[in-house]
């Protein structure tokens, strides 16, 4: 997804929340669901036109997997922004320190560069990136396991015979061990961890600046 502004949360909670209105937990929760038109539903069209207008793999079956992977991602970066809304204390810092750390992810993330061109010191942190499982799945969903024509423009990028496995597409991006099921648990649990800790910034009022 590109960097956003953050999603933003009213104020109301900490003011009926002192005046004994309702709790903060029925508030989030509420507020959780009311999103799920954008979590959701946008996403979904949005992806499957996508899928099919750039002739992604004519499979149902991996349509269905990138679909999902698709909403997991979008999960997990709106829980991103939930977070940084509700962590920071004014609007503006929270979008600069979300930008800030949006890029680090973008780097760690394998658009940019090789992962296996990472130093060792801080090739770890690829796996702190949403934008990396996200990546990482979409990619094992397409290459994995296919046999795939040489383009005449480019020949022997990846092997020098014709055709060649997609698993060498994957390696040579440093995602051979990467896999669907993988990059889809470690995107819910990321969102359930971003969702967890926003709650608890609301919760206790923990905010920064």
């Amino acid at each position: 997804p590109t960097p956003t502004p953050t999603p933003t949360l009213s104020p109301t909670p900490h003011l009926t929340r002192r005046g004994g209105a309702y709790r903060v937990l029925p508030y989030f929760l509420a507020k959780s669901l009311s999103d799920g038109v954008a979590i959701f539903a946008l996403p979904m069209l949005y992806s499957s036109v996508i899928y099919w207008a750039t002739g992604l793999r004519q499979d149902a079956a991996a349509f269905c997997r990138y679909l999902v992977l698709a909403l997991a991602l979008v999960t997990a970066a709106h829980s991103y922004g939930l977070l940084m809304s509700v962590a920071f204390r004014t609007v503006a810092l929270a979008n600069s320190v979300a930008f800030v750390l949006i890029l680090l992810l973008l780097i760690f993330a394998g658009f940019y560069m090789e992962l296996d061109q990472l130093p060792p010191w801080c090739a770890w942190v690829k796996y702190l990136s949403y934008l990396y499982w996200g990546f990482s799945g979409m990619l094992v969903n397409e290459f994995s396991g296919r046999e795939l024509p040489c383009e005449a423009q480019r020949p022997g990028e990846y092997a020098a015979e014709c055709p060649f496995s997609g698993d060498l597409v994957l390696e040579a991006h440093g995602m051979g061990e990467a896999t669907v099921g993988l990059s889809l648990l470690s995107l819910l649990l990321m969102s359930l961890l971003f969702r967890v800790a926003a709650y608890l910034c609301l919760r206790f009022e923990l905010v920064i600046g």
